[in-house]
C-alpha cells in the first residue's frame, strides 16, 4: 500500500508543471488492497485545484476509487489510468470530447470556421490546428470543455453568416468610400484580453485589399447583415431597376 502526493510543490512526490488553476498541492493517490484511489487536496473542505474523474468534478476531500481506463483531469493535465496490461475500452465518454476527434475530423471542423480562402493555404490550416490544440489544452475540465464546445459551434454558425454577407456584398457591388472599386471583405475574427488564456470572443473584421478598416462586435455585424439582407431582397425583386442610395 502507498499514498503519494501530486502538485507543483517541490514537497510533492509527483510534480506537475506549473500552470493556471493548479495549487502547490493538488491531490493524492493511494493504494489499498490492490485498489487505487484519488483524493483532492482541500482547505476547509474545498478542493484547491480542478480535479475531475471521467468528466465529473470532485468537490470534497473524500477519496474516489479509480479503475482501469478512467480519465483524470488535474487543471490542464490529462491522465488515463492503467491498472492492467489490457488495452483500454472505449474512452469516448470519459475524455474531453474534442480529444476524441481524429486529425481529419478536427481539421474538417475548423475548416468550416476559417473559410475556403484560408483553407487553401497550408500554413493557415496548420496555424488553425495549433490554435485549436492550444484551446483544448487550456480547457480540459468540464466547464472549459463546455466553453470550447460553445465557441466552436458558435464559430461555425457565425462563419456561415460572414460568408453570406460576403456573397451579398459581391452581388450588390458594395464598396467602401475612399477605396475605389475594390470589394470589401468580411472576416470572422476573435478578440481576447491581453495575456488571457480563456476562450476568446468572436468579432467581424471589415477589410479592403487586406487592409483592416473596422472591427465589429457580433451584435453590430448581425444588425448590418439584416440591412444587407433587406437590400439583397430588393435587388432580387428588381435587378435592373435596383439603385443603392449612398446613405444605405
Amino acid at each position: 500500500d502507498f499514498e503519494y502526493s501530486m502538485g507543483c510543490s517541490s514537497e510533492c512526490n509527483w510534480l506537475l508543471t506549473r500552470s493556471p488553476g493548479l495549487a502547490p498541492n493538488v491531490c493524492s493517490f493511494s493504494s489499498s488492497e490492490g485498489r487505487l484511489f484519488i483524493r483532492p487536496f482541500c482547505i476547509d473542505g474545498v478542493p484547491q485545484s480542478t480535479v475531475e474523474v471521467n468528466r465529473t468534478k470532485l468537490t470534497s476531500d473524500e477519496t474516489t476509487e479509480l479503475y482501469h481506463g478512467d480519465c483524470v483531469v488535474l487543471g490542464q493535465n490529462l491522465f488515463v489510468v492503467q491498472t492492467r496490461p489490457e488495452a483500454f475500452d472505449d474512452l469516448s465518454g470519459k475524455i474531453p470530447p474534442w480529444w476524441g476527434l481524429t486529425t481529419e475530423s478536427r481539421n474538417s471542423f475548423s475548416s468550416e470556421i476559417i473559410g475556403p480562402e484560408r483553407c487553401a493555404d497550408p500554413q493557415q490550416v496548420e496555424m488553425a490546428a495549433r490554435a485549436l490544440s492550444h484551446l483544448q489544452r487550456m480547457n480540459l475540465e468540464s466547464d472549459g470543455v463546455a466553453r470550447l464546445d460553445n465557441f466552436m459551434n458558435r464559430g461555425r454558425y457565425l462563419a456561415g453568416h460572414v460568408a453570406e454577407a460576403n456573397r451579398i456584398a459581391e452581388q450588390l457591388g458594395l464598396r467602401c468610400r475612399g477605396h475605389g472599386v475594390a470589394t470589401p471583405k468580411l472576416e470572422l475574427s476573435t478578440v481576447s484580453l491581453v495575456l488571457a488564456e480563456d476562450v476568446p470572443n468572436f468579432c467581424v473584421q471589415l477589410a479592403v485589399n487586406k487592409q483592416a478598416l473596422a472591427l465589429w462586435t457580433v451584435e453590430e455585424f448581425t444588425a448590418k447583415l439584416l440591412v444587407m439582407r433587406e437590400l439583397h431582397s430588393r435587388w432580387l425583386a428588381d435587378q435592373s431597376g435596383f439603385r443603392l442610395d449612398a446613405k444605405e
